[in-house]
This record gives C-alpha cells, sequence and structure tokens, in this order.
C-alpha cells in the first residue's frame, strides 16, 4: 500500500508542475558538447549542441555571452526563461519561444534596428520576420526582395494599406496579402475617390463649409536602403556603419524615412 501511495504523490506532483503557469519543470542538463553542429539560421528549432550567428544575437539579447554556440548555460537560461514565460519548458529555442524573446528585448520596436530576425511560415508577417513569401511582396512594392522585413519594408506596408483602406498596423495581415494577391478591378464610371477636410476660408459655399481634394493621397512607391562605412573600426565588434533609408513617393519625391549608425551587428539586414 506504501508503495501504490508513493506512486500516486510522484504522478500528481508531476502534473501539477506540468500544468500550472511558472514552475520550473525539472529538465535534465544535457552533459557539455564536444563539438558544434552548424545549423541554419532559418531552421528552427535550435538545439544544444549546435552553432550559428543567431544564436550568438539571441545570447546577447539574453544578456548571455555572444558565442553563438548553443552551450548548457544557453540552454538552462532558455529553460529559465520559459518557465517565466509560461511555456513548455523544452531548452529548445522555437518559434513560441523565439516570439516572446523579441516582446522581452523590444525587438524592433519603433524605428530601432532588428536585434534578430524570425523565419516565419505563415501569417502575419511583422518588422523582424524574415520569409521567401515577405520578399514577392517587397518586389510588388518595389523594394529590395530578400524577404526581411525591416524599417523600410513596415513603411511601405503602412503606405500600402493606407492607400487601400486598410488598418495601418505595419504588419502583413491576411486582409493586407489578399489585397495584394487579388486587388479589385478599377472602373472608369464610378466618381473619383475624395478626401473631404473642413474648410476654414469658405463656410458658406455649395460644399456646406467642405472642401474636397479629389488628389489621390501620397504613398510611398519604394524605398532603399544607403549604407556607408564610418571612419570607426574596433577588433573587437568589427567595422562601424551610418544608414539611411530613402523613399521615393507618388508625387516624385524622394525623403528620408529613417536612418541609424552602429557596428557590424546591429546593421539591419535589407541594408546588405
Amino acid at each position: 500500500m506504501s508503495k501504490l501511495w508513493l506512486v500516486c504523490l510522484v504522478t500528481a506532483t508531476l502534473a501539477i508542475a506540468t500544468i500550472s503557469p511558472g514552475v520550473v519543470v525539472a529538465v535534465p542538463t544535457p552533459p557539455p558538447c564536444s563539438n558544434y553542429k552548424s545549423t541554419a539560421e532559418r531552421s528552427l528549432p535550435y538545439e544544444i549542441c549546435t552553432k550559428n550567428s543567431a544564436i550568438g544575437r539571441i545570447q546577447k539579447a539574453l544578456g548571455l555571452p555572444k558565442t553563438g554556440k548553443f552551450d548548457a548555460k544557453t540552454f538552462d537560461k532558455i529553460v529559465s526563461f520559459q518557465a517565466s514565460r509560461s511555456l513548455q519548458q523544452t531548452g529548445k529555442i522555437d518559434l513560441a519561444t523565439l516570439d516572446e524573446i523579441a516582446d522581452f528585448v523590444d525587438n524592433g520596436y519603433g524605428s530601432t534596428a532588428c536585434k534578430f530576425n524570425i523565419t516565419r511560415a505563415n501569417l502575419p508577417w511583422k518588422k523582424c520576420d524574415y520569409s521567401p513569401s515577405i520578399a514577392t511582396f517587397q518586389s510588388f512594392l518595389g523594394l529590395k526582395a530578400d524577404g526581411y522585413f525591416g524599417p523600410g519594408t513596415e513603411t511601405a506596408v503602412i503606405n500600402f494599406q493606407y492607400a487601400n483602406n486598410l488598418s495601418q498596423t505595419g504588419i502583413i495581415d491576411s486582409s493586407t496579402w489578399n489585397t495584394y494577391k487579388y486587388p479589385k478591378p478599377t472602373t472608369t464610371t464610378s466618381a473619383p475617390r475624395t478626401n473631404r477636410s473642413p474648410s476654414s476660408t469658405s463656410p458658406s459655399n455649395s460644399g456646406g463649409g467642405w472642401n474636397y481634394n479629389t488628389q489621390p493621397p501620397v504613398y510611398l512607391l519604394s524605398s532603399y536602403c544607403d549604407l556607408r562605412r564610418s571612419a570607426f573600426s574596433s577588433s573587437w565588434y568589427g567595422q562601424h556603419y551610418w544608414w539611411s533609408y530613402w523613399g521615393k513617393y507618388s508625387d516624385g519625391s524622394l525623403k528620408l524615412i529613417t536612418g541609424g549608425s552602429g557596428y557590424e551587428a546591429k546593421v539591419p539586414y535589407d541594408c546588405w
């Protein structure tokens, strides 16, 4: 009877540890890696004893030494992070874990460059994602079609959404994607679309105090990144760069969108 009671107690304890959010489940720490297998950055999940530059960027984002090698310390850090975010504690860097890390470190927040990119097969796609499907949309927008969703792509998506009366989120969601893939046919019989704005100069005109602008809104046609070497370099961080994103607009103007500076690891992917 005592053995049966012990078995029930252990089973109940494991069940509680499995379902309770934030509980650290005992995950056996693997032995030290004798060698590290190179793995593609776009092939998730990343596992113990593998290496690539993306692992190094994730290590840096989590405050670990940037070695690019998925060692035991990185494994322990990932398990602890997964527990803190109520994720399954596998010790692997999968898509769900990577999304939580991106949220934790504000990856690409605002106008900042992406600390790392996330390979995502399906919609929705947002800044700092990568997908071959994003490249087809970039080509349509007149951008560099590399599949990396950088700040220039985000601005172009916002302008595309604006021009098509969509919510201007900067995210390629199903509505944005379907508008790109299945555009509505235009007709010559309908009246031109107008932008209506209050008039302060002719409140008594026939429009009832409103002026009507039949000109289409100005939107981004294409953008590109101008990357330049600076005079600074470091044996530890590498070459220092300046970058700026320029946009070509429908009214023929060329405007600065955003820019920044930093060493090699901070240069946005779509600038190379």
